[in-house]
């Protein structure tokens, strides 16, 4: 009794291919695995951009609204003295 022999090794021939084919052609499974893993890389990218970006807008309020904090960065990133501080120099 061979009647379902017969009809596997036809079924084979004919599903292989085409499974093949769905996997690797232009719209097929490996491109759709490659295009969720772009995504998510992009995703995160825009993640982090955003809390740079966020992080950028609090330090440009700060710098228009917060005298004592521009006067402290100036102070820090320029060596900016007041009228009446005293400078010592080490050498």
């Amino acid at each position: 009794m061979r009647p379902r022999s017969g009809f596997l090794l036809p079924t084979l021939l004919i599903l292989t291919p085409a499974l093949l084919f769905l996997m690797v052609n232009e719209k097929g499974l490996v491109k759709v695995f490659r295009l969720h893993h772009e995504l998510d890389q992009i995703e995160h990218s825009v993640q982090a951009l955003s809390k740079e970006n966020k992080a950028l807008s609090d330090e440009i309020d700060r710098l228009e609204n917060d005298a004592g904090h521009l006067e402290r960065l100036v102070r820090q990133e320029y060596g900016y003295v007041h009228k009446n501080d005293v400078v010592l120099t080490f050498k």
